[in-house]
């Protein structure tokens, strides 16, 4: 590894044992997600389900199958709370676990979190009440009227919905004005399909892109302009 940079990240951040109590807070969250029956119907605007072959689920099945992971979660955890980003936009909040890993990772980071499908979006907006997290700003919409919208600069976005080629790319493409030079971009599910694959190559050598780190769950995207292109593979 030639990057102190990348280096005190991996040192510092990823490989850190002794995490804040608010970490904590993340599992029993997910414990109490999984006991909840309640079914809901999906629009998903993404490249849809492995797992599920109709719209119908309960907030059990998606906390176990489609929300952030324990593993997840801790990698997750780490970067935020590692690099303190104060303005993080979240595309693709599903049912909030995701979200308030990053609320609890940097309490002084303001959230604005995107999610499509409405029902998803009142469950999570619940569980944002629920743990009195006032950072987060829910929004109801497609990832495509958002962003068309928006014109604020972010220190970090994480891209967690539509795993498609196409759609990765557009998004990617159509953020770059709300980027600067410290901005971390976090690509989820890089290694999911052969278009998530496709698209990752794309990005890392996009001319923007400085560095990148594959850590297989996720691809961490850099843009300083004083470091040389680098692209890092590091297993956690």
């Amino acid at each position: 590894m030639h990057s102190p940079f990348v280096y005190e990240f991996v040192t510092r951040g990823l490989y850190v044992q002794k995490l804040p109590p608010d970490y904590f807070k993340i599992n029993a969250i997910r414990k109490e997600l999984l006991k909840n029956n309640i079914t809901l119907t999906i629009e998903d605007y993404g490249a849809g389900s492995k797992i599920f072959k109709n719209n119908q689920r309960t907030i059990a099945q998606i906390a176990k199958h489609v929300a952030l992971s324990p593993k997840k979660a801790t990698i997750l955890y780490k970067m935020i709370n590692y690099f303190k980003p104060q303005n993080i936009l979240e595309l693709g909040t599903s049912i909030g676990l995701g979200t308030t890993t990053l609320a609890f990772a940097n309490p002084k980071a303001k959230i604005v979190t995107v999610e499509g499908c409405q029902n998803i979006y009142q469950e999570a907006k619940k569980l944002f009440a629920q743990e009195n997290l006032q950072q987060i700003n829910s929004i109801h919409s497609t990832f495509d009227t958002f962003i068309k919208g928006n014109d604020q600069l972010f220190d970090c976005i994480l891209f967690d919905g539509h795993h498609t080629f196409e759609a990765t790319i557009r998004y990617f493409e159509y953020l770059l004005h709300a980027k600067h030079n410290h901005s971390l971009w976090i690509f989820d599910d890089i290694h999911w399909s052969e278009d998530m694959e496709k698209a990752w190559h794309v990005i890392k050598n996009h001319p923007e892109v400085s560095v990148t780190i594959d850590l297989f769950h996720y691809g961490l995207v850099f843009f300083r302009k004083e470091q040389q292109k680098e692209h890092f593979v590091i297993r956690v």
